[in-house]
């Protein structure tokens, strides 16, 4: 009977687990899943090169604003050092103190879809370069 029980108690949550992991991403997450058809090679898999490429140097302390080509869709964002960036905002300055009302620049932000988005801000304590790929699909 024990057995019994513990089966379905296992059963029970590996049921939620699944429901869970089969509800919408949340608020911010990036969801994006391309299936490969079996016999596919692996080398129809990964990000295809941008199909347009810039860059920008900051100075230390010093805003800097980015304006996206039109239809720019995604942008993947690398720096050598560390960079704070908006999305359709100027920045002003590198965050001194805590910032608590949703309106803080994001920490080095890597990958983003920015459809829509005309302005982005980028500033650093530091000198920093920051090459910026984008995608329009």
């Amino acid at each position: 009977m024990l057995y019994v029980m513990i089966a379905l108690l296992i059963g029970i949550v590996l049921a939620v687990s699944y429901q869970a992991a089969q509800a919408a991403p949340a608020m911010g997450q990036l969801k994006i899943v391309r299936v490969l058809p079996d016999g596919a090679p692996a080398s129809s898999s990964g990000i295809a090169p941008a199909t347009w490429t810039d860059a920008i140097v900051l100075a230390a302390n010093t805003p800097a604003t980015y304006n996206p080509p039109p239809g720019a869709v995604f942008a993947l964002i690398t720096c050598n050092g560390n960079v704070y960036v908006t999305f359709g905002s100027t920045v002003s300055a590198v965050p001194a103190s805590s910032i608590t009302n949703g309106s803080s620049p994001t920490l080095n932000p890597s990958l983003r879809n920015i459809n829509g988005i005309t302005t982005m801000g980028f500033i650093s304590a530091s000198i920093a370069i920051c090459t910026i790929d984008l995608w329009n699909q």
